[in-house]
């Protein structure tokens, strides 16, 4: 699907039975008399002028084989297509609310009205309706260039331009993942899915569902990121492109889960899927320019390290070091650093566990860094961070940790949502 070439059928016709209708009335009750009988509606939305309202009871509903529940949406100035296209926009919604309609439930016949009342209905209309129609016809006067004849009117189904232009929606979506604002894509691609038919509709439901899950794993909710992801999975080969890059994503998010859930009634250290997931995460406040949050998250990662390798060398439960068992020098080193133990246990913060670790020496590289968010807003400070606090910051931090670049997971954004399909 595309917005350049030849443009693909995607005329879909509505279902059998249409609930209800949206007509614009000109100065010929023809069109609209001929929609009213062909689907024979039980709530219709005449958009009218002062000139046409009255047309409605004298020259339309006498001729109808029904009677229609209707109401008038009436545009003050029938030339000016800002004031068509906002009475319009701010009226239909309220008309669908009114009768309890769902937008997928009515069809659009912009047939009648002057020509900027069909443009604004057009427009207005595009933004909540699936189905569309305009009634030709087979004969016209003025050698067949006039009006259509009556009684040779044709009604003719015509695509929302939402399902030709979805792609504009799928672009905005990977503008905003390559800002890293997975909840704002997955709002655009959801409202853009509810304007479309089924087929297209589908597929930018499934690149909204991606879009959450990237949405949950950045909020820290790693079990539910997967749990959704993996929901996807079946329409890989049909969605996105890369899928063994989703999967990885996946995995890793689920790994993340099971550190979270049971690393420490396992008596394992480690929680490398964790601190990776955290550096990924503070890169992406790095590229929003959130300076600050992306450092704390820096901090933090160091801090997990640092409770990581207590926990493997002592058993302390995220720097809560017991101080039974502990040898003199090392309780010496834990005094000195932290004070006296609280209800026996000391209580380590970054600078602590390194210094009981006896790391002295990745502790000084990483001191300047820390103390950098120590005096940051998020933390006890009025100091902002900086790009260059954060890129300083985390290439010790990458040193420190012994992490490859390669193993920092990396969002999928314009590939999966511009190229696919």
């Amino acid at each position: 699907m595309g917005t350049e070439g030849t443009v693909p059928n995607l005329t879909e016709p509505p279902p059998d039975r249409i609930r209800a209708l949206v007509a614009s009335v000109g100065g010929s009750p023809e069109p609209v008399v001929a929609s009213l009988l062909d689907l024979r509606p039980d709530k219709v939305c005449f958009v009218v002028s002062e000139a046409t309202r009255n047309s409605v009871p004298d020259a339309i509903l006498p001729r109808l084989d029904h009677a229609p529940q209707y109401e008038f949406l009436e545009v003050t100035d029938p030339q000016d297509l800002l004031i068509c296209y906002a009475q319009i926009r701010a009226g239909l919604p309220d008309w669908l609310r009114r009768n309890r309609l769902e937008p997928s439930a009515a069809i659009v016949d912009y047939t009648g009205g002057t020509k900027t009342m069909t443009a604004a209905l057009v427009l207005a209309g595009v933004e909540l309706f699936r189905y569309f129609r305009y009634v030709g016809g087979s004969a016209r006067d003025k050698a067949g260039v006039g009006v259509v004849l009556t009684g040779s009117e044709t009604p003719i189904e015509a695509a929302n331009p939402w399902d030709y232009f979805a792609d504009l929606s799928r672009q905005e979506a990977a503008r905003l993942l390559a800002r890293s604002l997975a909840a704002a894509a997955t709002q655009v691609l959801r409202a853009a899915a509810s304007r479309c038919g089924p087929t297209v509709g589908e597929r930018l439901r499934l690149f909204a569902d991606l879009c959450e899950a990237l949405d949950l794993a950045d909020g820290f909710d790693f079990a539910g990121a997967a749990r959704k992801l993996a929901k996807c999975t079946p329409a890989f080969p049909f969605v996105a492109p890369n899928p063994q890059v989703w999967s990885g994503l996946r995995d890793g998010w689920q790994r993340a889960a099971n550190e979270i859930t049971s690393n420490r009634a396992a008596q394992t250290a480690k929680n490398p899927q964790l601190a990776v997931e955290w550096l990924a995460n503070a890169d992406r406040r790095r590229a929003q320019g959130r300076y600050d949050a992306a450092v704390a998250l820096l901090y933090r990662v160091c801090e997990l390290h640092a409770q990581d390798l207590l926990h493997e060398r002592f058993g302390a439960d995220f720097g809560k070091l017991k101080e039974d068992g502990l040898d003199p020098e090392t309780r010496a080193i834990a005094v000195a650093t932290v004070g006296p133990p609280r209800d026996g246990v000391f209580r380590l913060g970054v600078e602590g566990a390194f210094r009981v670790l006896g790391r002295d020496e990745e502790y000084a590289r990483l001191r300047g860094h820390l103390q950098k968010r120590n005096d940051s807003a998020l933390a006890h400070g009025v100091r902002p961070c900086t790009a260059e606090d954060y890129d300083e910051f985390r290439a010790d931090v990458i040193r420190v940790l012994g992490v490859a670049e390669a193993d920092i997971p990396r969002w999928p954004t314009s590939a999966f949502v511009v190229d696919a399909g």
